[in-house]
């Protein structure tokens, strides 16, 4: 296992954001502090863990559902999206709100109706005291390690656009820019497009620039060109067919998004198809003098 500037840990194939990751190993100490307490429990035991894995299940479809909220007709006529569409922070809050009422809702049953359910309440406040207080030590501690590493400066690069532009990193100092790695052939790459298209929009009269890489071999101008008139995308594309500047940047799969600084440094970075939300918080707008 290891990290990326403390943005993302690498475990064998997956790789996960650092903040979820530490949100897991929380609500496994969490699990395992409850364990531990119910040890001379068994039914108990039982009982808080059928339920817990309830409630991780509901907490998963709140966040992969969430995108529904917000963009439900591309998400209902484009199923793929939705497969690999994350439900970002909200969505993260929204499902943790959904297992966390699913938990209250068996409580409050038990004690209604006397059975053994209405005991969930100690072994509840428990775990989500834990949780809570575990979570925001890993995160603060995550913090400081990002503080301590401090930013990787971004490689400069310079190319030319599928549609004719020369485009160098040096000339875009000021500016945030959004690296976007992907490929044609792959399904979540093909799932954020809509995303990234939206988002495209709104970013008149900021100062944030949105780059995609069309990476690999079979990444040819002959092979994008039609699909980028197919999907109506207009931002920059830049066709990395010898995959330096992938390689460079350290991408491991696709897609892969990578922020850039106006100061010329990589402050985050996101494996995995990208949420509106993450997108949102990059904006930039330069303050007026």
């Amino acid at each position: 296992m290891s990290l990326f500037s403390a943005q993302q840990v690498h475990i064998g194939p997956v790789t996960l954001q650092t903040h979820v990751f530490l949100l897991l190993v929380a609500a496994l100490a969490a699990a395992v502090l409850v364990l531990f307490r119910l040890r001379g429990d068994r039914e108990g035991r039982r009982l808080f863990f059928d339920s817990l894995s309830t409630a991780a299940l509901l907490v998963l479809l709140g966040w992969k559902l969430f995108p529904l909220f917000y963009a439900f007709s591309e998400m209902v006529t484009r199923p793929m999206t939705l497969l690999y569409t994350p439900g970002g922070t909200p969505g993260l809050i929204f499902g943790l709100v959904l297992g966390s009422l699913y938990f209250a809702y068996k409580i409050i049953r038990g004690r209604r109706h006397k059975s053994p359910e209405g005991m969930l309440l100690s072994p509840f406040m428990v775990f989500a005291a834990s949780f809570i207080m575990g979570s925001a030590v890993l995160l603060a501690g995550s913090s400081a390690l990002r503080a301590e590493q401090g930013e990787q400066p971004a490689i400069p690069f310079s190319a030319t656009t599928i549609q004719g532009e020369k485009l160098s990193l040096d000339d875009l100092k000021g500016k945030t820019v959004i690296l976007n790695f992907w490929a044609t052939w792959c399904p979540p790459c093909r799932a954020e497009l809509p995303t990234l298209v939206a988002f495209n929009e709104e970013l008149k009269g900021t100062e944030t620039v949105l780059i995609s890489v069309a990476s690999g071999p079979t990444q040819t101008q002959s092979r994008v060109t039609p699909f980028l008139v197919k999907e109506g995308i207009h931002y920059p594309i830049i066709l990395d067919t010898s995959r330096e500047i992938t390689s460079r940047y350290g991408v491991r799969s696709l897609p892969t998004s990578v922020v850039i600084s106006p100061e010329g440094t990589i402050t985050d970075r996101l494996t995995g198809a990208v949420d509106r939300y993450w997108l949102r918080s990059h904006l930039f707008t330069r303050p007026e003098p």
